[in-house]
């Protein structure tokens, strides 16, 4: 069965690749992060779609350029050259045009009023753009704050974005992201204040970082970011799932994204507190639970947005069934912060 669907999945990912131009290659960088020790760094090398109007897009235009993105013709094998200061270290994507890369550091956390970033260089020496110059791109790199006092961890679909995740046979997830556009997509009502809200820590200062958690493929990375921006949301390295059916190892990293990347995180960034954000539909009260019983001292506060009447239920009694942990149902965006001031009782 999974074979024919993945076959299924190929044929049709064939048939939008030979319906439009092929386009000279491009590097994709994907926002990296560091801690004082290690820089991961991540991006993608495929073909360039070049600029986009979005304010004149009609709905068809939308459903064209939605179908194109996921219709992606990739670098596989390629070399890959990251330059970071006097660092010099070459990489090669995989079969899906994906690159990944940890670089060795000795910093010290940064000590201004807002996160700093800084930037690393990549260069794909066998592909050259329209001009005949050889591609390249930089990198931004998050880097530690001194005055950080947590790390807020948040999903995106139905959190922060009106998704339809639960919808049946998730027919309105399909069409708001086969027909509308960054633009066009709503964010939860206040969850941009509430954000930044988050990101201030006890002096005013926004150096409480943010990372984006989701089940979402890359494909949709550039539609992300910019409506993250459109919105005023903070931005923040996102975590994203590569397209396609999985076998094996694979699809067991692919089903379990979420938890392996949170836990990736909570080790990455050790003596950090953490604040998770997520919704009713898609598992994330099990999997914030789970990481509140292996590092209960550092998961500050758990933050579950309502969703159907049963799948709050669930989560209700999941709360119940843990008066220790500091987790919340929330229908509003606005009961974060209620939360918070009032601290939980658990």
């Amino acid at each position: 069965m999974l074979k024919n669907i993945f076959k299924t999945w190929l044929s049709i990912k064939w048939f939008f690749t030979e319906l439009f131009d092929h386009d000279p290659m491009t590097i994709r960088p994907y926002l990296s992060y560091s801690n004082q020790h290690k820089i991961k760094i991540k991006g993608r090398i495929l073909e360039d779609e070049g600029e986009i109007d979005i304010e004149n897009r009609t709905i068809l235009d939308n459903l064209l350029i939605n179908l194109k993105s996921f219709a992606s013709d990739e670098a596989k094998h390629a070399k890959v050259i990251i330059t970071y200061q006097d660092q010099i270290i070459q990489t090669f994507t995989d079969n899906d045009g994906y690159f990944d890369a940890e670089i060795q550091v000795n910093q010290k956390p940064t000590n201004r009023e807002f996160l700093d970033w800084t930037s690393a260089q990549i260069t794909a020496p066998d592909f050259s753009d329209k001009q005949g110059e050889i591609i390249h791109a930089k990198i931004n790199i998050l880097l530690p704050h001194q005055d950080t006092e947590h790390i807020i961890v948040s999903d995106i679909d139905d959190t922060v974005l009106v998704t339809h995740v639960n919808s049946f046979l998730k027919l309105k997830m399909l069409y708001h992201t086969l027909f509308k556009n960054e633009r066009s997509r709503m964010p939860f009502e206040d969850i941009a204040e509430v954000l930044h809200e988050l990101t201030l820590n006890k002096h005013g200062h926004p150096v409480n970082p943010i990372f984006y958690l989701s089940n979402s493929p890359w494909n949709l990375y550039e539609f992300l970011i910019n409506f993250l921006k459109f919105q005023n949301i903070p931005l923040g390295p996102l975590f994203l799932r590569d397209f396609g059916i999985k076998f094996g190892e694979k699809r067991k990293a692919y089903k379990n994204h979420k938890k392996n990347t949170l836990n990736h995180l909570l080790q990455f960034y050790e003596k950090e507190k953490f604040i998770l954000l997520g919704d009713a539909t898609e598992g994330d009260t099990d999997i914030y639970l789970t990481a509140f019983e292996q590092f209960p001292d550092r998961i500050e506060h758990i933050y579950i947005r309502q969703a159907k009447e049963k799948l709050n239920k669930r989560v209700l009694q999941k709360i119940k069934n843990h008066p220790e942990a500091p987790i919340h149902l929330i229908e509003h965006s606005s009961d974060i912060l209620k939360y918070r001031k009032n601290k939980p009782s658990h």
